[in-house]
């Protein structure tokens, strides 16, 4: 959803103005998952922007790395934590205004220094220990203050949060994260060993939770985490061997829900491949990944992949890399240069 509108993440508008107003605004949400293809679509979409009459908007984590910093026409608009006043107002509309809950809300506003996803989160723990009694916007105290313990940092609020769900749920949800960002319904049928209603009540308990959003209808069911740190806690809790267990069956579920379609997939395939360390298939699918990404020019892309393929020989036996992946160089285009080659 656009941080702005509320909208989804890519949207386009008209309006009229004056010459110089913008006729089109296009908006990008989460640059920070952002894939190859439709990065290299952006940059090419912020190079015209000087000659075009479009407003393009985007919002990404600290960690994203981007090239426009220098462009003339670029301007970067840092999402601060709420000011005190504007805290105030959010928990206003999530509390509501009973006068026994003022202390609450400085407390919550102090330890959360006024990030707004700290603060949500946060009261969403209240309600679900029983702290907080109510409705959204017309909650009340039902335990004393002095009893109230709010954990330190984000990470361990979701950390909670996660722990308190139903087993199932738990186990769900953290299958999910394995998955990736974005979470394929299809997928999590294959993988997740439930029964059709169970896996169903799953999904619906986390997205009443506010864990995981519904994303897509078509052509399949699809649901995304809510937030880029709600994936990580998730994924994070889980044990180095359980996440290796289910890449790994990620992997074998892939090739059977899109049998007749595999060469869409070899970018998944080859990061699960890795990741369960399925040596074999991920060579192969690093191989194939490495070569789509060569003929669609994005070079940088496929060195990437190469260089996967060559670090997993080391896990084969010694002449399995000539004979199970039918070693061979693909024909270098005469635009690649000898040092991207």
């Amino acid at each position: 959803m656009c941080w702005l509108c509320k909208r989804p993440s890519i949207s386009v508008t008209r309006s009229s103005g004056s010459p110089r107003s913008p006729r089109a605004c296009w908006r990008a949400e989460d640059l920070h998952w952002i894939d190859a293809e439709t990065q290299a679509l952006l940059e090419s979409l912020v190079d015209s922007l000087p000659t075009a009459r479009l407003l393009l908007l985007v919002n990404y984590r600290p960690e994203y790395q981007h090239g426009w910093g220098s462009k003339t026409y670029y301007t970067q608009l840092r999402l601060d934590p709420l000011p005190p006043a504007s805290a105030e107002a959010f928990l206003q509309a999530l509390l509501g205004d009973d006068p026994g809950l003022a202390p609450l809300k400085r407390l919550l506003i102090e330890r959360t220094e006024g990030n707004p996803f700290f603060l949500e989160e946060s009261v969403r723990t209240l309600v679900e220990t029983g702290v907080l009694v109510g409705e959204p916007g017309a909650y009340r105290l039902a335990k004393p203050l002095d009893s109230l313990q709010v954990p330190a940092t984000v990470h361990a609020v979701l950390a909670a949060r996660i722990d308190r769900l139903p087993p199932e749920a738990k186990r769900l949800l953290q299958t999910a994260a394995v998955i990736g960002t974005e979470v394929p319904l299809p997928l999590v049928q294959a993988i997740a060993e439930l029964p059709e209603d169970a896996l169903h009540c799953g999904l619906a308990h986390l997205q009443a939770a506010e864990f995981l959003y519904e994303t897509r209808l078509f052509p399949e069911h699809a649901y995304t985490f809510k937030h880029a740190l709600t994936h990580e806690v998730a994924y994070g809790g889980l044990l180095q061997e359980r996440r290796r267990t289910l890449h790994a069956r990620i992997v074998t579920a892939l090739e059977a829900v899109f049998a007749d379609r595999l060469a869409e997939q070899s970018e998944r395939l080859a990061y699960h491949a890795l990741r369960g360390e399925v040596w074999d298939k991920a060579l192969a699918y690093c191989r194939q990944a490495g070569e789509k990404a060569m003929a669609r020019s994005v070079y940088r892309q496929a060195v990437g992949s190469f260089e996967q393929a060559l670090s997993v020989l080391s896990h084969l036996p010694g002449d399995a890399h000539h004979t199970r992946a039918g070693h061979r160089s693909p024909a270098r285009p005469a635009q690649c240069t000898p040092a991207v080659w």
